[in-house]
């Protein structure tokens, strides 16, 4: 009895203890917050800024319709996860449902308001969490069922700033945290996600905090508009310049349908090499780049998640090594989004990967920038697309590759038109250059607006 007596008084002693150093942890916290801050669950904070779950700022919040959706517009737009791009509503790729519901529903409890923001609960990893503003696209439009429609109390939180709030890195972190994984995909329940915590300033505060962070949205949508415009601008030209060339007046009739008199339609001169399959194993922490198939974009080899191979690989697999202007095309699922997965390498060396291919010509005849440009144009993916073999995984086959025709102009004028193509390339890549500026910009003004580490005057 007496040992346990001590052992009691011993452990009543540390609890003591842990309570003075928590106190005294917090103590020193309040020494270390500036002035006009506290020290909060989330950090430092202003000192009149309210601590809050999401639940207590939302007054509606409910998943949408389960059901088959149907292709063909057979009554209202069902807005979908993939629908919710960059924080707005893409209506390419809808699908619809019945206005008056087989199993009973009413169509109208569904039925979405301007202003609501939808957040994505059930997907993939890389997808959970993302939210939208939804904005009327010309009629009424439902939602469904891996999607949550919210509405917050406008009295307690700005719309658009609570928006905001789930573009940020600690929402993200947040939304990690309460994410179940599954093999196919993962979800949060509303329960969880009410429990996050957001800060809560003035609404006044929060209202001119919104409109800041607006003015640089609309600056990126102006970007959005011009590289939109450009690309456009890009693909008329494609058309004609592949069909009718520079100052032609007399046709033929091809394998590839009508171009001028002086061109020739072949095939078989573009050979693609495949790169080598290398293991895990061999991958280091630095070293010379490995460019897989995931590095292949439309248009572009980027650098994100690049794998590396020693330096000795130069000289072992000196057939797979790349060097700058050398195209690339992904092998397997090529065509993606109606657009072909092809680039230039821009950084050498590299080092090439299966399942990507290096197309290589004879580079006195054929101009490598004429057929980078001609390979992305419609109407090549879509000769491209009916060659593909499989189904599940199509890929391009070479030896069905090498009966596809090629318009062939005189070398010069494939110079000409590449020269043309590739200075409208260049305009989309500046303002390519400038909306990445831009969005750097929001980001940094989001976690510093958004947090209160920079205050905003409010009359």
């Amino acid at each position: 009895m007496a040992v346990k007596k001590v052992r009691a008084g011993l452990d009543s002693d540390k609890k003591e203890q842990i309570t003075e150093n928590n106190e005294n942890e917090v103590k020193n916290e309040k020494l270390r917050c500036r002035s006009g801050y506290k020290m909060t669950e989330l950090g430092e904070v202003p000192e009149e800024w309210e601590i809050r779950k999401f639940g207590d700022v939302l007054s509606f919040m409910k998943s949408g319709l389960s059901r088959n959706l149907k292709e063909e517009d057979v009554g209202i737009p069902c807005i979908r996860s993939n629908n919710m791009v960059n924080g707005k509503i893409d209506k390419a790729d809808l699908k619809y449902w019945f206005l008056k519901d087989d199993k009973g529903a009413n169509i109208d409890d569904y039925v979405l308001d301007d202003g609501d923001i939808l957040v994505n609960f059930i997907n993939s990893i890389a997808q959970i969490g993302k939210t939208c503003i939804y904005r009327n696209i010309g009629r009424k439009s439902i939602y469904t069922t891996n999607i949550f429609r919210i509405k917050v109390n406008t009295q307690l939180v700005d719309n658009k700033f609570f928006y905001y709030y789930t573009q940020t890195n600690k929402y993200n972190m947040d939304i990690g945290l309460i994410t179940k994984p599954a093999v196919n995909q993962a979800s949060f329940t509303s329960v969880d996600f009410k429990n996050i915590i957001i800060p809560i300033p003035s609404i006044k505060e929060q209202q001119k905090i919104s409109l800041i962070i607006s003015s640089v949205d609309e600056q990126i949508e102006i970007s959005d508009n011009l590289i939109e415009k450009t690309k456009k601008l890009k693909k008329g030209l494609m058309q004609k310049l592949f069909t009718k060339g520079i100052g032609h007046s007399r046709f033929k009739n091809t394998e590839i349908g009508r171009i001028p008199e002086e061109w020739s339609s072949e095939c078989s001169f573009i050979n693609i090499k495949s790169g080598f399959g290398f293991k895990l194993n061999e991958y280091v922490e630095n070293g010379i780049p490995l460019i897989r198939i995931n590095n292949v974009m439309y248009g572009k080899i980027t650098d994100e998640d690049l794998c590396f191979l020693p330096q000795t690989y130069l000289e072992e697999y000196k057939e797979f090594v790349l060097k700058k202007g050398d195209i690339l095309v992904a092998l397997n699922r090529p065509v993606t989004n109606n657009q072909l997965k092809i680039g230039k390498v821009v950084n050498e060396p590299a080092i090439l990967y299966q399942r990507v291919g290096r197309l290589e010509m004879d580079l006195e005849k054929y101009n490598p920038n004429f057929y980078f440009q001609y390979l992305q144009s419609d109407y090549f993916i879509n000769i491209l697309t009916s060659s593909l073999v499989g189904s599940d995984q199509p890929y391009i086959k070479t030896s069905e590759f090498s009966k596809i025709y090629f318009p062939v102009p005189t070398f010069e004028e494939q110079q000409k038109i590449s020269s043309i193509l590739s200075s409208v390339d260049e305009q989309i890549d500046q303002y390519e250059a400038k909306k990445e500026k831009l969005q750097e910009l929001k980001k940094g003004l989001m976690q510093k607006l958004l947090t209160g580490k920079i205050r905003v005057k409010v009359c």
